[in-house]
C-alpha cells in the first residue's frame, strides 16, 4: 500500500511539472481552458501533500 501511494505521488508531481512546462508553449488553449488545468494541478498537489502527511503519521 505504501509503495502504491508513492508511486501516485510521483505520478502527482510528473503531472503538475508536465502541466508547468507546457504553461507558456500551449498559447492556443483559453485562458478558461489554462484555469481549468491549474485548478486541476493544485487538487494533484494537495493530494499529493495530503498522502506526504498521512505517510509521516503512518510510518
Amino acid at each position: 500500500m505504501n509503495i502504491q501511494n508513492k508511486f501516485v505521488n510521483i505520478l502527482n508531481i510528473l503531472m503538475i511539472f508536465g502541466i508547468i512546462q507546457n504553461w507558456n508553449s500551449s498559447s492556443s488553449h483559453s485562458i478558461g481552458k489554462k484555469a481549468f488545468v491549474y485548478v486541476e494541478a493544485m487538487q494533484g498537489y494537495c493530494i499529493y501533500k495530503r498522502n506526504e502527511t498521512n505517510g509521516q503519521k503512518l510510518g
